[in-house]
C-alpha cells in the first residue's frame, strides 16, 4: 500500500452523486524529478475499502503517469465517503532509490455530475495539504537476509526463594546487513522452562513473574498463573526496530516463588521463541544465525539458612611456655538437620583473655601472635586487639554447608615476659562469632551444639623459657594409687634428661627417664605414679625429684620436693 485517497460529495443531503471516472497520478523519484513509472513498479492497482479493483496495470508505456480508469465509474453519494487504496509491486532492481506518487492538481481526478453528466470541481478537503497531493518519498530496501543473536547465561547458581528481580540470560539481536536491507522489527521472546535434565517444568512450580528489558527500558512482562505452559510468551508492547547495523541488547529477569515446587531449573531462547520480522514488508521467516538455545545456566533455589552449631574444645595444656606457640581451643562448626540449600560463612570471632584469677585482661600485653588452621593447613586470617577482645578475621572464605562439619584449631603465643602467671581465652557469646547466609548476606545465629556459653580454651600457667624456672610438677602434693604427678621442665636446645625420685635420705625410689635424647621447648610428657621400681606404692611423705640435663654443651642439675598424701 502506498496511499488512500478519500472522496467526499460537498453537496447537501439532496445532492445529485458525483462519478469519479479516472485519477492520474504521477511518479517521481526520491529528488521530486519525474520518472518512467516501469522503471519502479511491476504493477499498480487502484481498489475500493472492500478490496474491489477498479484499475490493474501492468504496463506503463514508458511515462511517469499512470492513468487509472475506473471502470465502473466510483459513484459518491452526499455523506457517505468512499475511499480508494492505490497498491504497488515493485522491481527487484529499481532505477532509483526512492519514488513519490503525486496527484498534481484537480484536474488529475475526473469527476461529475452523475445525473447531468457536467464537471464538478474537485477541491482539496479541508485541513489537508492542499493540490499537489503525495505520497511522501518511500525508499526502496532490499529484503531483510537474516539476522545475528548471541546470548549468555547471567543465572546465578544458587538463588533463594522468594527472589525477585533476578537476571537469567542476555540476547544481542544484530543486524548485520548492507545499508540497502530493510530493517528488522523484533515483537516479543519465547522462554521455554526446563529442570536440570531439559524436561519442561510448568512455570507457576518456579516462577511469579518474567520480564525483559532493553536497559532500564521494560519491555514485556508476564505474571505466571497455573495456565502457563512450558514456553512463557512476552510479547512487547512496541516491536523494537533496528537498521542495517543496529543491534538491541535484551535481558531477561524473573521473580521466583516463596515456596518453590521445584529446586533447580534453567531458562531456554531457541531461534523459534525469537519473533523478527522484516519491518517493511512484514515477513516473518528470516533467518537467525548463532548458536541455540541460549541457556541461563542451571540455578538452584536455596532458602536462608536458620542457624549454624558450635562445639569448642579447650586445648591449652596446664602449662605454656612464654612465646611459644600452642593450640588452645578447637572449634566445630555444622549445620545438621537442615535443608536450606544455602551455605554459611563463617566471617570471624572474637575472644577474651583472663589472668589466673579469672579477670578479663588486655590481650594486648598477653598475646604476641595468634594462628588458625584447619585440616588442609592454615587458614588466612587476621588478628587485632579491638576494645579489649582479641577480633579474628578470616581473609578466605570458610564455608559451612548442609550436613557439614568445619572445625579448625586456634593457637596462639604469649609474650616473652607476660604481666600474668596464667592465662585462659574464651568464647564470651554467640554474639562473638560472625556469621552469614551466602545467598542473601544476612546474619545467620550461633547456637551451641551441647553445653554453653563461653566456651573456654582451660586455664594454662605461664612458663618462662628456662630449665629452673619452668621445672616443677602437679599436683603437688597428689594422691599415690589414684593420680599421678606430671613433670615441667624447658629444654634449652636438643639435649639429654634423666629423672630420678628418691627419698628424703637420698635412697632410689624410681627412675622416670634415663638419658633420654629429647627436642628444645616445654616437656610434661612425663608423669610419677607414685609407686617405687618395683611397682609398689611408696609410703606417704616427702620425696626429692632430682632432673638432669645436657644441653647446649652444658650440665644442670635441679631438685624439688614431691609429697604424697593419703
Amino acid at each position: 500500500p502506498v496511499f488512500d485517497l478519500v472522496l467526499e460529495n460537498g453537496g447537501g443531503s439532496s445532492a445529485a452523486p458525483v462519478s469519479v471516472s479516472s485519477v492520474v497520478l504521477t511518479a517521481m523519484d526520491a529528488n521530486g524529478d519525474t520518472i518512467d513509472a516501469g522503471k519502479l513498479f511491476k504493477a499498480f492497482r487502484l481498489a475500493g475499502s472492500s478490496g474491489n479493483t477498479y484499475t490493474f496495470i501492468e504496463s506503463f508505456a514508458g511515462s511517469a503517469s499512470i492513468r487509472c480508469e475506473i471502470q465502473p465509474a466510483v459513484s459518491v453519494a452526499p455523506q457517505v465517503p468512499v475511499m480508494l487504496r492505490g497498491t504497488i509491486d515493485c522491481l527487484h532492481e529499481p532505477a532509483a532509490p526512492g519514488f513519490s506518487l503525486s496527484l498534481r492538481d484537480s484536474l488529475d481526478l475526473a469527476a461529475r455530475d452523475a445525473n447531468s453528466g457536467q464537471p464538478v470541481e474537485v477541491l482539496a478537503a479541508a485541513g489537508s495539504s492542499g493540490f499537489p497531493m503525495s505520497t511522501g518519498v518511500s525508499l526502496f530496501r532490499a529484503p531483510l537476509a537474516g539476522v545475528a543473536v548471541e546470548g549468555w547465561g547471567l543465572m546465578a547458581e544458587r538463588i533463594v526463594a522468594g527472589t525477585t528481580d533476578a537476571a537469567a540470560l542476555r540476547l544481542v539481536i544484530e543486524h548485520p546487513g548492507a545499508p540497502i536491507e530493510s530493517s528488522y522489527s523484533c515483537s516479543g521472546l519465547a522462554v521455554r522452562l526446563l529442570d536440570e535434565l531439559g524436561g519442561p517444568l510448568a512455570p507457576a512450580d518456579v516462577l511469579s513473574a518474567v520480564r525483559v528489558r532493553r536497559g532500564a527500558e521494560e519491555l514485556a512482562a508476564v505474571y505466571i498463573n497455573a495456565s502457563n505452559g512450558s514456553d512463557i510468551l512476552l510479547p512487547f508492547a512496541a516491536p523494537l526496530v533496528a537498521a542495517p547495523g543496529g543491534t538491541d541488547t535484551l535481558d531477561l529477569y524473573f521473580d521466583l516463588e516463596a515456596s518453590p515446587a521445584r529446586l533447580r531449573f534453567q531458562m531456554h531462547v531457541n531461534a523459534a521463541g525469537i519473533d523478527v520480522a522484516d519491518a517493511t514488508d512484514g515477513r516473518e521467516d528470516i533467518p537467525l544465525a548463532g548458536s541455540f538455545p541460549i541457556t541461563s545456566g542451571l540455578g538452584t533455589i536455596v532458602f536462608p539458612a536458620g542457624s549454624v552449631l558450635l562445639a569448642a574444645d579447650g586445648l591449652f595444656p596446664a602449662n605454656v611456655a612464654a612465646g611459644v606457640e600452642t593450640g588452645c581451643m578447637r572449634l566445630e562448626f555444622s549445620r545438621e538437620d537442615e535443608s536450606s540449600g544455602s551455605r554459611v560463612f563463617v566471617d570471624g570471632f572474637a575472644l577474651e583473655a583472663l589472668d589466673e584469677g579469672d579477670r578479663v585482661i588486655d590481650p594486648s600485653r598477653v598475646i604476641q601472635a595468634l594462628r588458625v588452621s584447619g585440616e588442609s593447613g592454615d587458614i588466612a586470617s587476621s588478628w587485632s586487639v579491638v576494645a579489649g577482645r582479641i577480633e579474628v578475621a578470616f581473609a578466605d572464605t570458610v564455608a559451612v554447608g548442609e550436613d557439614e562439619a568445619l572445625a579448625f584449631t586456634v593457637s596462639v603465643a604469649t609474650a616473652a615476659n607476660p604481666p600474668v602467671k596464667a592465662l585462659s581465652l574464651r568464647i564470651p557469646s554467640a554474639d562473638a562469632l560472625a556469621c552469614r547466609d551466602e545467598a542473601t548476606g544476612a546474619p545467620v545465629a550461633v547456637v551451641a551444639a551441647s553445653g554453653a556459653f563461653p566456651f573456654g580454651s582451660g586455664k594454662t600457667a605461664i612458663l618462662a623459657q628456662d630449665i629452673e624456672a619452668s621445672f616443677s610438677n602437679y599436683p603437688n602434693p597428689f594422691v599415690a594409687g589414684r593420680e599421678k604427678t606430671t613433670i615441667t621442665f624447658f629444654m634449652p636446645s636438643a639435649g639429654v634428661a634423666s629423672a630420678h625420685v628418691y627419698t628424703i635420705t637420698g635412697q632410689a625410689v624410681k627412675t622416670i627417664l634415663e638419658n633420654e635424647s629429647l627436642a628444645a621447648g616445654l616437656h610434661q610428657e612425663f608423669s610419677w605414679d607414685g609407686k617405687n621400681g618395683e611397682g609398689r606404692t611408696v609410703l606417704n611423705g616427702a620425696y626429692f625429684l632430682v632432673l638432669e640435663i645436657t644441653a647446649g654443651g652444658q650440665d644442670y642439675t635441679f631438685k624439688r620436693k614431691v609429697a604424697l598424701v593419703q
